[in-house]
C-alpha cells in the first residue's frame, strides 16, 4: 500500500508538470507568434508608408479601409482617420466615371477580379476633398491573410502624363493640318505653273504667227 501511494503521488506530480510544461510551451508559442506578427505588421507598414504611390488597404468584409499611407492622405486632401472612416472608393470619386458608369458599380467588378486572384490595373478618375477630379492609374491585388479578404490599392496620379499626351496629340493634329496645307499648296502651285506654261506657249505661238 505504501508503494502504491508513492506511485500515485509520482504520477500526479508528473501530470502536473506536464500540464505546466504544456501551458508554458503554449504561452511561449503565443508570445513568439505575437512578436512575429508585430514585426510583420511593422515591416508591412514601413513598406506601405514609404511607397511612392498612394497605398490603401481595403477590407471587403467590413467594407472599409484599414490602412492608408501619408501619400494617400495628401492625395485626397484628408487625414488618415478620415480615409479609414470612409466606406470605399466611392467616397473619393465622382458619381460617374468618364465611361458613364457609376463609380460604386464599376469598382466592384475590379474588386471581384482581385479577390479571384487577378491583378487588375485600370484608369480611374478620383476626387479630392475640394471636389477637384484628377486621372489616376489604379492597381489592385489581394493580400494573403488567413481570415480576412484584404485588397491593396496602389494609386498613381497621371495628370501630368495625360497633359503631355494631350499636348502631343495637339501637336500631331497641327502637324497633320500643316502637311495637308502644304500638299494643297503644292497642288495649287503645280496647277498655276501648268496654266502659266500654257499661256506662255500660246503667246509664243501667237508671236510666230504674226
Amino acid at each position: 500500500i505504501h508503494h502504491c501511494a508513492e506511485a500515485r503521488r509520482y504520477d500526479e506530480a508528473t501530470e502536473l508538470f506536464r500540464a505546466i510544461g504544456s501551458r508554458v510551451a503554449d504561452g511561449l508559442m503565443t508570445f513568439l507568434a505575437t512578436r512575429e506578427l508585430r514585426r510583420s505588421e511593422e515591416w508591412f507598414r514601413t513598406l506601405v508608408e514609404h511607397a511612392p504611390d498612394a497605398i490603401l488597404i481595403f477590407d471587403c468584409d467590413d467594407n472599409a479601409y484599414v490602412e492608408a499611407n501619408l501619400k494617400a492622405s495628401r492625395f485626397f486632401g484628408v487625414s488618415r482617420e478620415q480615409i479609414l472612416s470612409a466606406t470605399g472608393p466611392g467616397d473619393f470619386s465622382p458619381e460617374l466615371q468618364p465611361c458613364g458608369e457609376r463609380s460604386v458599380d464599376l469598382v466592384q467588378g475590379y474588386r471581384d477580379s482581385a479577390l479571384e486572384g487577378g491583378s487588375p490595373a485600370f484608369e480611374w478618375v478620383h476626387q479630392n476633398a475640394e471636389g477637384h477630379t484628377f486621372p489616376c492609374v489604379v492597381r489592385l491585388v489581394r493580400l494573403p491573410h488567413p481570415t480576412r479578404r484584404l485588397i491593396r490599392a496602389s494609386v498613381m496620379d497621371v495628370t501630368e502624363r495625360k497633359r503631355s499626351e494631350e499636348e502631343r496629340r495637339g501637336l500631331e493634329r497641327r502637324l497633320a493640318q500643316a502637311q495637308e496645307l502644304e500638299a494643297s499648296v503644292k497642288v495649287e502651285t503645280a496647277r498655276a505653273l501648268v496654266d502659266l506654261r500654257r499661256r506662255i506657249a500660246r503667246a509664243e505661238e501667237t508671236e510666230r504667227s504674226r
